[in-house]
């Protein structure tokens, strides 16, 4: 599998994923959950997955970092945290950079920058 780092899987927002060929039109009425991971609130964002991870925000305002494989939680931060606006969230997709993940939140255009490992 490759990464997905972008909400939309690459700089012109395809949403293609020219290498999958496990979900084809065949495929997908089998498909099922493989693990489930329940969030502190709604989930508005896509899902970003670099590696062996996946980052997703939430509107409760949270930024959460998940195992690829198991779906387990390596590490969750409020937004809050980071730019000190209590309450704050991001309904948005995050990016991911070597050693970053970005996200905007909506307690007035803050962009974020956090360590992937954080």
């Amino acid at each position: 599998m490759t990464d997905w780092a972008s909400s939309n899987g690459d700089v012109i927002n395809s949403r293609h994923a020219a290498d999958e060929v496990a979900i084809s039109t065949q495929t997908v009425p089998r498909l099922r959950p493989d693990h489930v991971l329940v969030s502190d609130g709604s989930n508005w964002s896509t899902p970003v997955v670099v590696g062996e991870t996946f980052f997703f925000t939430d509107d409760a305002g949270s930024l959460t970092c998940a195992d690829r494989q198991s779906g387990k939680v390596l590490w969750s931060r409020k937004i809050a945290e980071y730019n000190g606006i209590e309450n704050s969230n991001a309904r948005t997709s995050v990016v991911v950079t070597d050693d970053l993940v970005i996200v905007g939140d909506r307690a007035g255009a803050n962009l974020i920058a956090a360590k992937r490992t954080t």
